[in-house]
């Protein structure tokens, strides 16, 4: 099982940013099977992608998911919001 955390946010730098923000604000504390979470990565990179096409003139950040050496936990990297998918122990 994963939790989505959202920790802390800096102030966006455009309307796009702004918008995939209020998103993971929306999905913050939300559970995740183990067998879904590959689906829930892509989702949320998904709808970065559909921001990007509503904002097209916003230039996009790259944005990744990433993990530790030894961690189950995945890490949102090239957001303004710091937004962490947990693995329960």
């Amino acid at each position: 099982m994963y939790l989505v955390y959202v920790s802390s946010a800096t102030t966006p730098k455009n309307k796009l940013e702004s918008d995939f923000s209020d998103f993971l604000n929306e999905i913050n504390r939300t559970l995740i099977q183990d067998s879904e979470i590959k689906d829930f990565r892509k989702k949320i990179l998904d709808n970065y992608e559909a921001l990007c096409k509503k904002h097209n003139r916003c230039k996009p950040i790259e944005k990744r998911f990433f993990s530790g050496v030894n961690s189950e936990d995945f890490i949102l990297a090239g957001s303004n919001t710091s937004c962490k998918l947990l693995k329960s122990k």
